[in-house]
């Protein structure tokens, strides 16, 4: 179907007013970062953890880290698979692969049997769980 144009101009005066918008100078940040921003982290102890990783990296102690680098299969059921995925990959200073699952205080417990599941069946990586308790590591 084919409006003419006064159909059209009568459609448009019967929508709803959209609401003002602000002049670009006053919108405020972006919602998405930029493109090669860094990761994009899915808690704020992911990212204070990342911060954490930085240091350590400046200052030798670890050669290299990655966020969510890897995805492992800890589960086959039929055509359903399980995967795992560890908060950081962290390659330390002598060469060793480290995963690295930052947690708050309280795990939930499907997120709890993934973990104990992956570092029974992935014996080959230096497992670390760190728990985040109001911005300290332990």
């Amino acid at each position: 179907m084919r409006w003419t144009d006064e159909q059209y101009a009568e459609w448009q005066r019967r929508q709803p007013a959209a609401p003002p918008t602000a002049p670009a100078a006053l919108a405020g940040p972006p919602l998405a970062a930029p493109a090669g921003s860094g990761p994009k982290f899915r808690s704020k102890a992911e990212a204070r953890y990342a911060q954490h990783l930085d240091a350590l990296r400046r200052i030798g102690a670890i050669r290299a880290w990655d966020h969510e680098a890897i995805t492992l299969v800890v589960g086959r059921a039929g055509s359903m698979v399980t995967r795992y995925t560890p908060d950081f990959v962290v390659e330390d200073s002598d060469g060793r692969i480290e995963l690295h699952e930052v947690k708050g205080t309280y795990i939930r417990e499907d997120a709890r049997v993934k973990l104990l599941s992956a570092v029974r069946q992935w014996h080959g990586f230096r497992w670390v769980l760190i728990i985040d308790r109001r911005g300290t590591f332990t």
